[in-house]
């Protein structure tokens, strides 16, 4: 027996098998019962009959679904199947074991060859061969097993997936396959594959060859299974001119003797590890060495031009090398550590296992000559490499929605490397004004992304690499590690370290196993981090109290740094979090718990007269409170004792006040009230927090009739600095020179522009020297208060330059000119005559300049498909430009602008996000400037 429904018939045709509803068993009598003739109406169905018809007829609908549903899914598995490169991930049918990689690579005419072998295990049988080659001529291929050649029937590149396809004769299954290939290219000049660079030395123009994997460009250089969980270990061999080095991951092995001016390096296998992380380079660098203690080999590689440049890095870099070795509690695995100096690379740093490439101002540094900046800058970015060769190298992510498990923990760890390079930077204060605002203001909007996101082609997976991954991933860890405690965080991660070494994981193994080491608490690790990783953006607590009482509400919701936003993306989490809560009030120190609720009351201790939220700034959240708080605060701030608030208190309520102003959760005029404090503070880290919101205000108002007022305001909140600190003064603090810097860039009175053009002209006129600390400042307003012939003076210098950090501040000094046709001429330089590495940089520093405001923006339009080429489809300083270039926008006209501009370039590449964001900021903008100008208008004019 077998159960189905009815059969139901829809013909006219009456001939037809009538066998509804049991019809089939009634005579000719009893139907004339059932039907009547001509217009009478049927007789009304029994209770049952209707119960059976709905039935039968929802039966068959959900049958139909089914099949339909069953159809298609069929037939995309048989598709994807049948032809599986056209999934955009490779295959698991193959897995990597080892890869033997020759290269010969010919300096004079940049040709490369190369033949690579690579040792496949076959996981699930498979007919197919599927790797990773893009822009290379493939010569020859040959799939064996068992020392046999495999018939190979067909084989075709499939560009959309960057997938070189075999496809063999029949089937194979269990064991061991060696794929070789052969291949050529030309090295490239767009700073990304294996590519060339150039230098002076000796007033000749120098040639070397370098590498820049990630995300997706090891497949660029030799084919490969690029992604990075295909970890193998690499055996790599180059043949280059005799006078050139070869270098990379792992030490020589062995040379071949010079022959026809040729030779060969040979280097010692490496460990496993994934594609994006090879690295080679071939060149006449120079380089200074040391040791590690534990007998780790250390080299700073440069131009020969600037070696001497390279003595703080290579201490740095043992210093911080050593300290990791016990911080983390997993020695560092290889025998060698190289940092390279790049005269042309598009990021700032690249943590290539045991061989790391560097932009050459984030690795050169000497003391006397070149600013404090450049030495924190240079002690960051070398802690920060250093740190992923254990976050990221050892342990790396199972698939790229995971980037943030390398650069958020690299971006945390490198301010304690830091810290124990060089103590007087104070690096702790300076997490909150250089991580968390920087977080804050990207995902402040609602076109923001969670840190774990689904990504999948390249440049999906080039925009990850963003304020989110590096810094929000950063702010978290440092909020999770003040949670935990630092002893048990800290066996947390050597725990994870040992636990995944070599291989590959993702954010739950992290939280799983620091939960190993956590202490007892009402939430896991995993539900509490959850609701940070998984849905975007961050929230604000408003904490209020009635009246005098001895509770307090504090209540969660979604921050918009633009204003509140009705149409928010939906998140798995309801924009709830669960957050590490903490407050200290006038009666008691920081108290601590977790907010898993929507809103939430607290009991205080009798008599507290006001309270302060997010102790050191310690938590990835803002706080509003109510007035009478609000006013306690002001009181204190406004007092001879407001350093009882620590500096990163006092830099997160300037900070909050503005943002809150500035998202319409609080009046204009009261963060602007709170702002005069400033008179007094002598802190750094307040500073940089209070001038980010005042330069966002100025840049609003720039283009209106209150400008002026306000710029005189600001610069009296300045004055008070620019006295204490004076040019002449040679005893400051690391921190304070930071100070000195910050409130001479942001001045404009007329004493300090008088001062920064007489130092200009002794400088050019009598090449006398001044503190190194102020040559941003003095190059900056000479050029912006000077002439045509100051600004091609400079030009020349940067043209002929060969220190790479003295060129990048005649580089940004340039972009200070007061003339529209010296910025635009400008602005063509950037594209003919400044190096593709720094393109993007000028046009932005333009951009910067209000009066360079509209050249670059209209530059960039007239020249976008030339950017989008060079910059779109790989190189996330593409989004970085969009935000830039618009972010002052504040008018309808320049959104329609915007809008219709980028409505006619459907591609945007890596910058798709950040033209939304653009919108939003827009927008935002208009919005602000509609609701506050006439109110700080009055403002100022009672001010």
């Amino acid at each position: 027996m077998s159960r189905r429904g009815p059969k139901l018939n829809f013909s006219d045709d009456s001939s037809g098998d009538e066998t509804e509803f049991g019809m089939e068993n009634m005579n000719t009598e009893e139907r004339k019962h059932l039907f009547t003739e001509g217009s009478r109406k049927c007789r009304p169905l029994t209770r049952n009959e209707k119960f059976c018809l709905v039935g039968g007829l929802i039966a068959v609908v959900v049958v139909v679904l089914l099949f339909v549903l069953i159809g298609a899914f069929s037939l995309s598995r048989g598709s994807s199947a049948a032809e599986p490169w056209k999934d955009v991930r490779l295959p698991k049918s193959l897995r990597p074991l080892n890869y033997v990689l020759n290269l010969q690579v010919n300096m004079e005419t940049f040709a490369v060859s190369g033949n690579v072998i690579i040792a496949t295990e076959v996981v699930d049988s498979t007919q197919y061969v599927i790797l990773h080659a893009k822009d290379m001529d493939i010569g020859s291929h040959s799939v064996k097993k068992d020392d046999e050649n495999l018939n190979v029937k067909s084989y075709f590149f499939y560009p959309e997936n960057d997938f070189y396809v075999m496809e063999l004769s029949s089937q194979v299954g269990d064991g061991t396959l060696e794929v070789e290939l052969s291949f050529n290219y030309t090295l490239r000049d767009d700073l990304v594959g294996f590519y060339k660079s150039s230098y002076m030395f000796s007033e000749d123009t120098r040639y070397l060859a370098t590498t820049q994997f990630e995300p997706t460009d090891a497949r660029r250089a030799f084919p490969c299974f690029d992604e990075p969980a295909m970890k193998a270990n690499f055996t790599t061999s180059i043949e280059h001119a005799c006078e050139y080095t070869a270098t990379s991951n792992m030490p020589i092995s062995d040379e071949t003797k010079c022959e026809n001016n040729l030779k060969t390096t040979n280097f010692r296998p490496s460990v496993k590890m994934s594609t994006y992380l090879v690295a080679f380079v071939v060149s006449e660098f120079a380089y200074k060495n040391g040791t590690t203690k534990t007998g780790v080999e250390v080299k700073v590689w440069a131009n020969p031009a600037v070696i001497g440049k390279t003595d703080y890095a290579l201490e740095v870099a043992i210093t911080v090398l050593e300290y990791y070795d016990r911080y983390f509690n997993v020695p560092y695995p290889l025998p060698k550590q190289d940092l390279f100096a790049i005269p042309d690379f598009a990021a700032g740093a690249m943590e290539n296992w045991g061989l790391i490439t560097y932009r050459e101002t984030t690795l050169l540094y000497e003391e006397g000559k070149d600013p404090a900046t450049s030495k924190q800058r240079v002690a960051v970015v070398i802690a920060h490499e250093l740190a992923h060769q254990w976050f990221g190298n050892l342990v790396t992510m199972a698939w790229w929605d995971g980037l943030w498990l390398n650069e958020g923990f690299a971006s945390y760890v490198e301010y304690i490397g830091t810290n124990e390079s060089n103590p007087d930077f104070a690096m702790a204060d300076q997490f909150f004004t250089d991580a968390v605002l920087s977080a804050f203001s990207a995902d402040g909007l609602n076109e923001s992304h969670p840190i774990i996101q689904v990504v999948n082609d390249p440049n999906e997976i080039n925009s990850l690499f963003d304020s989110i991954s590096y810094d929000k991933g950063a702010s978290l860890i440092r909020m999770l590690k003040d949670f935990l405690g630092e002893e048990h965080f800290l066996q947390g991660l050597t725990y994870y370290l040992n636990r995944y070494k070599f291989g590959n994981a993702e954010t739950v193994d992290l939280w799983n196993a620091l939960q190993e080491t956590a202490p007892q608490s009402e939430v896991t690790i995993s539900a509490l981090m959850d609701t940070w990783t998984k849905q975007m953006g961050y929230p604000v607590l408003t904490v209020t109290r009635d009246g005098g009482g001895g509770e307090i509400t504090v209540k969660q919701e979604r921050f918009f740094q633009v204003g509140n936003n009705s149409d928010p993306a939906p998140s798995p989490y309801n924009y709830v979090w669960k957050i590490p809560f903490t407050y200290f009030t006038d009666k008691t120190e920081v108290t601590s718990m977790v907010i898993t609720k929507p809103e939430t009351r607290v009991t205080l201790p009798t008599g507290v007269a006001w309270y302060k939220a997010n102790a050191n700034q310690m938590g990835f959240y803002r706080v509003n409170y109510d007035d009478n708080n609000w006013n306690s605060i002001k009181g204190i701030l406004l007092s001879s004792s407001f350093s009882k608030l620590s500096d990163s208190d006092r830099a997160g309520l300037m900070q909050d006040a503005f943002a809150l102003s500035s998202a319409g959760l609080l009046d204009t005029e009261f963060a602007l009230d709170l702002s005069k404090y400033l008179v007094s503070e002598e802190a750094y880290v307040p500073w940089v927090a209070a001038i980010e919101w005042l330069g966002t205000f100025g840049s609003r108002l720039s283009l209106t009739r209150v400008y002026g007022d306000y710029k005189c305001y600001v610069d009296g909140l300045l004055q008070p600095r620019v006295d204490a600190l004076p040019f002449n003064r040679t005893d400051l603090d690391h921190l304070d020179v930071l100070l000195r810097s910050l409130v001479l860039r942001h001045s404009g009175a007329a004493e300090v522009d008088a001062i920064g053009r007489q130092l200009f002209l002794e400088w050019k006129n009598n090449n006398q020297t001044f503190d190194p600390n102020l040559k941003d400042f003095v190059y900056s307003r000479g050029i912006a208060l000077g002439t045509t012939g100051d600004w091609d003076f400079m030009w020349e210098l940067y043209m002929n330059s060969s220190d790479p950090y003295e060129k990048r501040l005649f580089m940004k000094a340039l972009s200070f000119s007061n003339q529209p046709w010296i910025l635009a001429r400008y602005l063509e330089y950037s594209i003919t005559k400044v190096r593709l590495q720094d393109t993007l940089s000028v046009i932005s520093y333009i951009s910067n300049n209000v009066i360079g405001r509209y050249l670059a923006w209209n530059f960039f339009r007239d020249n976008y498909d030339f950017l989008y080429e060079k910059f779109g489809g790989g190189s996330f300083s593409f989004a970085r430009i969009i935000r830039g270039l618009t972010s002052a926008f504040s008018t309808e006209l320049e959104l329609k602008e915007v809008k219709d501009f980028f409505s006619e370039k459907p591609e945007a590449g890596s910058g798709t996000r950040a033209y939304l964001q653009t919108l939003e900021v827009i927008r935002g903008n208009i919005d602000w400037l509609n609701a506050n100008l006439n109110l700080i208008e009055e403002w100022l004019s009672n001010n």
